[in-house]
């Protein structure tokens, strides 16, 4: 770790591995969704030399905070993280045909990089008043995978530069509040948020695309300070998601692709027949609660 005047610069740089001991058992699942062979799964020590190195990850931590800055007024705090990783026989999970026993299975891909940023501000910029967003990119891809598909004969594709399904490259939430910070209003706020998610590929051939969303959601609270032997504090909350009440697919399975008798892969007008992958995300909801701090 390396320190600097304001700012803290964090190296990080973790090694991943595997053996094969039998002390812990994993069954994974095959193409069609049956159970496969099991095989022994366990960590060890990136000392041990005795080891088959499966990831590598390497980033920065950087943490920005003016010292200058008096009071709530002008308080702001800033953080930014690359990152990538490389990876050897990385799982990824795929849907199964309808009226499989499993609902999905689950592959090796020989190699594949992960590489992105994450960024942060927290920004307190007028009394009362707060900013605060969240940002993630994120680019999965596969640098060696060679999919076999088979329909009578088996096909073989190439995904070597192809992104890894199911993975949003772009997220942002971003929010507004105001707490009441004096008077007998004191305890009293509320923010608007915005979550906004970027559409992403959900098969190995990248044809096919799961659409983003945004999303609205609001918040009114109140916080007080309890006069208790055993209670500290109280907070109270309401809260109204997706306030637009948009219809949005939240998550999905990836699919798998397939090709003619002739081996040409099928389109992704053809994919998006395939059923049992999209779960839908939540309708407009209002939730409700209370939470209470002990001594």
């Amino acid at each position: 770790m390396f320190l600097f005047a304001g700012n803290v610069l964090e190296h990080i740089d973790r090694i991943c591995a595997i053996e094969f001991t039998g002390k812990r058992r994993l069954k994974h699942i095959v193409h069609h969704g049956l159970h496969g062979p099991t095989f022994a799964l366990a960590c060890v020590d990136i000392s041990d030399e005795n080891r088959i190195e499966i990831g590598h990850d390497h980033g920065a931590h950087l943490l920005l905070h003016d010292p200058s800055a008096e009071g709530i007024r002008a308080t702001h705090l800033q953080h930014a993280r690359p990152a990538a990783e490389h990876l050897r026989d990385e799982l990824v999970s795929q849907a199964t045909p309808v009226n499989s026993p499993n609902p999905s299975y689950t592959f090796n891909a020989p190699r594949s990089e992960h590489r992105g940023i994450e960024l942060a501000a927290d920004w307190k910029f007028y009394p009362g008043w707060r900013f605060m967003a969240a940002y993630t990119y994120l680019d999965e891809v596969y640098t060696e995978y060679v999919e076999n598909i088979t329909n009578g004969a088996v096909f073989s594709f190439n995904r070597a530069g192809n992104k890894i399904p199911g993975i949003s490259p772009n997220e942002l939430t971003a929010r507004v509040g105001y707490d009441e910070f004096a008077g007998p209003l004191a305890g009293l706020g509320g923010f608007v948020e915005v979550q906004w998610k970027d559409s992403f590929y959900m098969d190995n051939a990248n044809l096919l695309k799961a659409p983003g969303y945004e999303l609205v959601n609001l918040n009114v609270h109140y916080k007080t300070d309890l006069v208790s032997d055993t209670f500290r504090s109280l907070n109270l909350f309401l809260e109204v998601r997706n306030v637009f009440d948009r219809t949005y697919v939240a998550s999905a399975n990836n699919i798998a692709n397939t090709v003619t008798a002739a081996g040409l892969q099928n389109p992704a007008s053809v994919l998006a027949n395939t059923t049992g992958s999209i779960y839908a995300g939540s309708p407009r909801l209002f939730v409700a609660g209370m939470k209470v701090a002990f001594r």
